[in-house]
């Protein structure tokens, strides 16, 4: 039972936080993460990264497995927070087996800062 709460503590955390959530909301935004994945294309477990916050600063670098009903891949994503607002420096699917990596956040129909609450 332990080893199972170390395991699952982080990945709740990081699923909890604003970059976590703009990276997920901005990757669906895009028309190539669920094409490539093939429907319904959803976040899986055991995310990992980090994320470092102070005030109105921080960053993020975080890995977010996600699958489809065609393939499995992560989300690479890299996030900084200014003047209180997350916004995505990188956010790229990388695809299991094929090594492809597909920049999500220039095909995003809006990289501009999204609202997440």
């Amino acid at each position: 039972m332990v080893i199972v709460l170390i395991a699952t503590v982080p990945h709740f955390v990081l699923t909890r936080s604003d970059a976590y959530k703009l990276a997920v909301k901005t990757a669906r935004q895009s028309p190539e993460f669920e094409k490539t994945l093939g429907p319904p294309a959803k976040e899986g477990w055991f995310s990992d990264g980090t994320e470092e916050e102070e005030g109105d600063s921080g960053k993020a670098e975080l890995l977010i497995p996600v699958r489809g009903s065609l393939r499995d891949g992560k989300l690479r994503v890299l996030a900084a927070k200014d003047n209180g607002r997350w916004r995505l420096e990188a956010l790229t699917l990388e695809l299991q087996k094929s090594h492809e990596h597909i920049d999500l956040l220039s095909s995003a129909t809006s990289a501009k800062p999204l609202d997440v609450k």
